[in-house]
């Protein structure tokens, strides 16, 4: 089965891509990326895919860097697509944050990816998607990497064929295809490609992988990379059947008089795996990304949990910590101590981009063409998105604020209005979390909370103009 054959299973209902969709291509200028632009631009007239082509130049290699940049640039006007370069510092990036230049740079490319993700969508009624060409190679290799680390079954299932970062999918088509396929595909095209040169430096650990360790245990098995692969997709299927079976353990380890909380001794009854399991699901619920959540973090909540003090905090990440009050962990902001934000009042952008780092708040708002109708959130909770009447909201200015006394809502489906002191106690938000909660306002009027309904007057009737409006925490 060809390339173009692998991407076309790609796309369609059962699929992570859809016909219509606007990709985003990660070309580095590589065989692997340029065979996945050759192919998504053969496929695209058929499907109806818009085509973004996007370089990322890491700045590590100088007059080399600079050539792939002009060489993809080259390639996409050959092909009648747009392009867009960033220029980003890997090296500057790695030391300040006390990481390798390797993950510095991945950390730039993805944050680069999803801004211009972010952009397009504010201009495009179509579903915007990252498209990157990770292969079946760069699949084994990440599997010896994460297991000479230390890891759990999570980290054995790989890289995913899909995952997302800031609501934007990120899908790799190419997981099933190896290197060999891949030249093998441009030579047929007549097709070039950049050599990076520092890809043979073994100094840096992924290069060692790639050309001491896996050469050396094909000498035990030819198809260790086969091999891997498979195991890989085994151990992710199995996990997801796991996250299942956890999810539902969460829902009766929530605290009887506050559902964002665990309560330690129903926990404490389960197993070390159960409960290591339902507590990155937990923390995941509140808003913690699954880079953050290493196995370390987790046994270091497991312990805390366990611990005989009644009282405690372990940090999660820089600025969120889990807390012990006796019978119940919750997670709170260490910045604050205990969730609250100072009063505030500020602006956002319709439609665009609005970023509060004092309130640690990223909020986009775009026009949209269905309601988006989220299940399973609560009060508060974060990430958290909304469709409400871009009609409805004509040239007033939208804003986000913190909860006074005296504040109310409407919700839809209820009549009159309801104090949200009485919401936050009904839906068992702690008092000390309250004024951490993000509230959408509009003409006066409490517009959305986050994780709630919308309210009433402020719905999507018929004929009214869409406006999405997507918070998370920074």
């Amino acid at each position: 089965m060809n390339i173009e054959r692998k991407i076309e299973n790609c796309i369609g209902s059962t699929g992570p891509v859809s016909p219509g969709d606007q990709l985003l291509l990660a070309v580095s200028g590589g065989a692997d990326s340029i065979a996945m632009l050759h192919a998504l631009h053969a496929l695209a007239p058929r499907f109806n895919l818009s085509l973004t082509v996007v370089h990322v130049n890491h700045g590590l290699r100088g007059s080399q860097s600079d050539g792939d940049a002009e060489f993809v640039v080259a390639l996409a006007k050959r092909l009648k697509l747009a392009c867009r370069v960033e220029k980003v510092d890997a090296r500057k990036a790695a030391k300040k944050g006390g990481i390798s230049i390797e993950m510095a740079s991945r950390d730039l490319r993805y944050k680069t990816l999803s801004r211009i993700a972010r952009d397009i969508r504010g201009t495009t009624t179509a579903r915007v998607v990252i498209v990157t060409a990770h292969t079946a190679d760069d699949q084994a290799e990440t599997m010896l990497l994460r297991l000479a680390r230390g890891t759990g079954r999570q980290g054995l299932s790989g890289i995913r064929r899909e995952r997302y970062i800031d609501n934007v999918a990120v899908v790799r088509p190419l997981l099933d295809t190896n290197r060999s396929e891949v030249i093998a595909y441009l030579n047929s095209n007549e097709q070039s490609w950049r050599e990076d040169e520092s890809n043979r430096n073994v100094e840096f650990l992924r290069n060692r992988v790639r050309h001491e360790i896996l050469p050396a245990l094909e000498k035990l098995n030819p198809k260790v990379r086969d091999a891997l692969v498979r195991t890989a997709g085994i151990l992710r299927e199995e996990d997801t059947w796991l996250d299942s079976i956890a999810q539902s353990l969460l829902e009766t380890c929530r605290h009887k008089t506050d559902s964002r909380a665990i309560d330690v001794n129903v926990l404490r009854k389960h197993g070390v795996a159960a409960a290591r399991r339902v507590l990155r699901l937990w923390l995941i619920e509140h808003g913690l990304a699954q880079g953050d959540l290493v196995l370390q973090r987790i046994d270091e909540v497991f312990a805390l949990m366990h611990a005989s003090r009644g009282t405690g905090r372990v940090a999660v990440t820089m600025n969120r910590a889990v807390e012990k009050k006796y019978d119940r962990l919750v997670v709170i902001s260490e910045a604050s101590k205990l969730g609250c934000m100072q009063p505030f009042r500020e602006k956002i952008a319709v439609s665009g981009e609005t970023i509060l780092g004092e309130q640690g708040l990223h909020i986009v708002t775009l026009a949209g063409d269905t309601i988006l109708k989220p299940h399973g959130q609560r009060v508060g909770s974060l990430p958290a998105s909304a469709s409400v009447s871009r009609t409805g909201i004509g040239r007033k200015c939208l804003y986000v604020r913190t909860w006074k006394p005296g504040d109310v809502i409407r919700p839809i489906g209820l009549s009159g209005s309801q104090k949200l002191q009485d919401l936050f106690v009904n839906a068992k938000v702690p008092r000390d979390q309250r004024t951490g909660i993000p509230l959408l306002e509009c003409g006066g009027e409490i517009v959305w909370i986050p994780g709630h309904r919308v309210s009433r007057g402020w719905e999507v009737k018929e004929c009214d103009k869409i406006l999405e409006i997507h918070v998370e925490r920074i």
